[in-house]
């Protein structure tokens, strides 16, 4: 949080404390950020349903789509 000088209306001056924004989800492979997450704090991330909090497929939340499909297209060559 933020230390912000307000002066109200009385003429005093009193300290604010402002949110930062909170950060993007980003991909754990190449860092860009994740659709399908919203920005929220982690008190309220809790509240959502499981379906709200990510993406429902395979590293859902972890990986960016383009990670994913590389991944597994690797993960099936391997096998």
């Amino acid at each position: 949080m933020k230390k912000v000088t307000r002066r109200t209306v009385t003429g005093k001056n009193v300290i604010v404390y402002r949110k930062g924004r909170i950060a993007a989800a980003v991909c754990s492979n190449c860092g860009r950020e994740l659709h399908g997450i919203p920005r929220l704090t982690k008190l309220q991330l809790g509240k959502l349903s499981k379906s709200e909090k990510r993406p429902n497929r395979k590293f859902g939340g972890y990986l960016c789509s383009k990670c994913t499909k590389e991944f597994l297209r690797n993960a099936a060559r391997n096998i």
